[in-house]
């Protein structure tokens, strides 16, 4: 499963957002995670929220479009605009690309397919609400080696970190965490495990590499249904 970038609309056309959110509902490399048609609260909340990408448009009330991509320091975006006076002016800027309008789902999915090679696959760290803090915690996402479902909400799961690090994710769910981490493969229901700390496989057992020092269980159940799926990824005869 390929890794979705988060993407943060800002537009004070309304129909704009209905429009992004049907043409990539079902995407496999983006998620419209956030919409703002207001820039100032954008602005507000871009600090805290947990996104990868901007599509920005120019004109807008209060803050624009070229003044809003300066403020967000760090953050790739696109520019989604009908304003073709300032197009010298957004270019300056160094956008991924700048979609005019009208434009048609083709169009903006050459934008976004380069916005992917660029930062799609730089993706390593992750904002998360966790149990353990009231601040969203910051985690390198290839230090995940292991994953529970919480006993007490099956919403939520403990997580591992090498070093022995636990955190308890907040509503996350498995599909979630496989394409954050990739390296995590599920070996049954309730449990994922990093590839490289499968020790040995059994027919209905995996054990685990280093599981005391980083204070995991040294063996899991192999559920029937998640076998084949790893048989995939690892040698096997």
């Amino acid at each position: 499963m390929k890794r979705r970038i988060k993407i943060a609309v800002v537009d004070d056309d309304e129909a704009m957002h209905d429009i992004l959110q049907d043409f990539y509902r079902d995407s496999e490399i983006v998620e419209i995670k956030y919409n703002y048609t207001d820039s100032r609260k954008f602005l507000e909340a871009a600090p805290v929220i947990d996104f990868d990408l901007c599509f920005l448009d120019i004109s807008m009330p209060n803050i624009d479009g070229l003044v809003l991509a300066q403020l967000i320091k760090n953050k790739p975006f696109i520019f989604i605009t009908g304003s073709e006076d300032k197009l010298k002016t957004a270019l300056g800027l160094e956008p991924i690309d700048i979609v005019t309008k009208p434009f048609n789902k083709e169009r903006l999915d050459h934008a976004i397919d380069k916005a992917y090679k660029l930062i799609g696959e730089k993706i390593e760290h992750g904002l998360f609400c966790v149990a353990e803090s009231e601040k969203k915690v910051k985690i390198y996402l290839p230090d995940i080696v292991f994953a529970d479902t919480d006993e007490v909400d099956p919403r939520h799961k403990m997580i591992v970190l090498k070093g022995g690090i636990k955190y308890t994710l907040m509503d996350c769910s498995m599909e979630e965490l496989m394409s954050y981490a990739p390296q995590l493969m599920q070996v049954n229901r309730r449990q994922l495990i990093a590839m490289d700390y499968i020790k040995e496989m059994q027919h209905d057992l995996v054990s685990i590499k280093d599981a005391t020092l980083l204070h995991m269980p040294e063996e899991i159940t192999l559920s029937r249904a998640y076998k084949k799926e790893i048989q995939k990824r690892i040698f096997y005869k």
